[in-house]
């Protein structure tokens, strides 16, 4: 309802604010370098064989854990353990109750000294059925077929990657991203093409007066991303990849809704607004 969903968007908000981001891009450039020294050492005999759907969501997942909750999945003691288990009997959401069984114990072992500023939540409240590594996974499994397909394309962004990533001993830091702006058009352009989430429903809570329709107050209103980010109205040659629709020159002249693999409005995915903050410009 709009009540719950305001209260807990409110209290979610804060954790993705930009500047948690700086503190964060540590554990990225750790996840990065352990998933290439995984890949290495695999095709020392030879081509890497690898599905992509299984591969990165473990990548993902390590990300979100280590970020968001502050426990690490890549050790051998007893919790990596148990979630392991979990993996392979549960699935996704024996992982958080997991997680969140230790957190609850650190709080009672520390009696709840780091819970002052932290309404009060149940683990169901807190297990969402889309938990965020799953689209991110998804994301990129598109963009590395995509820039595979398309051979200049991939050589260009290693090229702008080899070239940045030498400034600071291959060590990924916030203004490195600002230099990547060839990569980060790129993956719009795999956005634009390939969504991890293609379709999205939104309840009309009042009258909403269109150019020439009136939707009535109930209605259920069906969007389909994947139609309009290939509309041949809005996008020139839309089944084409052509990474330069997103220079600026040219991201001026698109409203501002013909684009929105993450939604758009206050129901937008929450990091929306972290993504709009680093965009590159």
């Amino acid at each position: 309802t709009g009540k719950k969903w305001q209260h807990q968007r409110k209290m979610l908000t804060p954790t993705f604010h930009f500047n948690i981001l700086k503190h964060f891009v540590v554990n990225f450039n750790e996840e990065a370098q352990y998933l290439v020294t995984l890949l290495k050492e695999e095709g020392k005999g030879g081509p890497i064989i690898k599905d992509l759907q299984e591969f990165l969501p473990v990548h993902t997942l390590n990300a979100i854990c280590e970020t968001a909750m502050g426990i690490s999945l890549r050790g051998t003691g007893e919790f990596e353990a148990k979630y392991r288990h979990a993996v392979h009997d549960f699935g996704r959401i024996a992982i958080y109750k997991v997680i969140i069984a230790e957190r609850i114990l650190f709080h009672e072992q520390t009696k709840g000294k780091y819970l002052e500023n932290v309404e009060e939540m149940d683990e169901n409240q807190i297990i969402s059925k889309e938990t965020g590594h799953d689209t991110r996974a998804m994301m990129l499994c598109f963009a590395l077929l995509v820039f595979a397909k398309h051979k200049d394309v991939q050589g260009r962004i290693r090229n702008e990657v080899n070239m940045v990533m030498q400034q600071n001993d291959c060590k990924l830091i916030i203004p490195l991203l600002r230099k990547l702006s060839y990569l980060e058009r790129c993956l719009k352009e795999s956005l634009r093409l390939y969504l991890s989430v293609h379709f999205i429903v939104r309840y009309i809570s009042r009258y909403l007066q269109l150019k020439n329709y009136l939707i009535p107050t109930g209605s259920i209103c069906n969007i389909n991303i994947y139609n309009l980010h290939r509309n041949p109205n809005i996008w020139k040659n839309p089944d084409l990849f052509d990474a330069d629709r997103f220079l600026p020159k040219n991201a001026k002249e698109c409203n501002l809704y013909s684009f929105i693999p993450f939604s758009v409005g206050p129901r937008n995915c929450i990091d929306k607004a972290l993504n709009q903050e680093i965009e590159i410009r």
